[in-house]
């Protein structure tokens, strides 16, 4: 992992406070597994070489972003950076990029400026998002003026949105919402990929022991008392505030949905069998999908209905310059443009075999270095 990057694993201790959570880990290192590569008994960690290469199988240890028991990733990584650097790096929050401006010079396309609207709310994923009349935007209206380069870094829906509003991507469908075409990427917001889950859920006849004293609350709760004193480190539319049209056909794209719904059945019976050895002397009642949801077809048309994904990517992949579908070259510059990257998770071409971030910030790392070298 990088550097300012700390991984910490869930406490052992824990599983010991509670007599339940040790039986839950020992019925699910005794389940069956389908065939293939099985990690080595001792190694928990997901992400070790060994178990990556062979794409292993087995129990392990869910890794976390924190550092003493607190989150520490990203945001704790662009605040550390910009208090030691405060002339190199301003954050600005509340604020919605409408547009990058660009201007033609010698055949390529370079960004100038960016547009953006000041304010809170703005973005109608909010529930707080009011519409904004034309002169109540040209009221929140900034603009930051572009002397080397611009990085785009919104994510596998607003990367292609922001790209789309300036004038790149698919021509046609630029045109069809009053978008004047600078750049013809048919790529830019195609490709969309994402793995899902779904969550069986249970309930137990009594509470956690582990958990013994937590209260939930925000007031008078020891645990959440004990968190805080761990110890802490020093659109498709020609519209920006309106969030994109997002089709993710998935499961039923007709290419690989029944296949990944079956792999989801057997997980799921995976589960109920899991629950159903560490349940053995204590009550473990299913509540979601429930026992009711028994047989192929009806575990199948739930997980059709309930799957849910958060690792969207590939929306604006690399590739070689004419190839259909290509928007960034290999050091992630869009094709076309003069100075305008893209570092976020649509870069890939295919989606990452492992957890979203770490390839994320591993490509943010490659970017960094290719920025450096354009510099100099």
């Amino acid at each position: 992992m990088l550097s300012w990057q700390p991984v910490e694993e869930s406490s052992l201790l824990l599983a010991l406070r509670d007599a339940f959570l040790d039986k839950l880990s020992l019925a699910a290192r005794a389940e069956p597994l389908p065939s293939g590569p099985v990690s080595a008994a001792l190694d928990t960690d997901v992400n070790s070489k060994a178990n990556v290469d062979r794409s292993s199988q087995g129990a392990f240890a869910t890794p976390m972003t924190v550092r003493a028991g607190r989150r520490h990733a990203v945001r704790e990584r662009l605040l550390d950076v910009r208090s030691r650097h405060a002339g190199n790096l301003a954050i600005a929050t509340d604020a919605l990029a409408e547009r990058i401006v660009f201007e033609e010079r010698q055949g390529e396309l370079r960004a100038t400026a960016v547009a953006y609207l000041s304010g809170r709310h703005l973005y109608q994923a909010s529930p707080e998002a009011v519409p904004r009349s034309a002169a109540e935007r040209a009221g929140l209206r900034r603009t930051v003026r572009v002397t080397r380069e611009v990085i785009v870094a919104g994510g596998a829906f607003n990367t292609p949105q922001l790209l789309m509003l300036s004038g790149i991507g698919p021509r046609d469908h630029l045109a069809e919402h009053g978008i004047t075409p600078l750049l013809d990427l048919p790529g830019v917001g195609a490709n969309l990929q994402d793995r899902y889950e779904v969550s069986v859920v249970s309930a137990l006849g009594r509470d956690f022991t582990a958990l013994a004293g937590c209260t939930f609350q925000d007031r008078d709760d020891p645990c959440l008392a004990q968190w805080r004193a761990s110890p802490m480190p020093a659109a498709t539319p020609y519209d920006p505030t309106r969030r994109p049209v997002i089709n993710f056909r998935s499961m039923d794209d007709g290419r690989g949905g029944d296949a990944d719904v079956a792999a989801m059945i057997e997980a799921i019976r995976s589960i109920r069998s899991i629950n159903a050895k560490a349940g053995l002397l204590d009550s473990v009642r299913e509540e979601v999908p429930g026992p009711r949801v028994s047989t192929d077809a009806q575990l199948a048309a739930w997980i059709r209905r309930e799957a849910w994904g958060h690792h969207a990517s590939c929306t604006a992949a690399i590739g070689p310059a004419g190839k259909r579908g290509s928007v960034l070259d290999g050091r992630l510059r869009v094709h076309g443009t003069a100075n305008v990257r893209v570092v976020d998770a649509s870069a890939f071409p295919r989606i990452p075999g492992l957890f979203i971030m770490a390839p994320t910030l591993v490509l943010a790392e490659k970017a960094s270095q290719d920025i450096l070298r354009a510099a100099r």
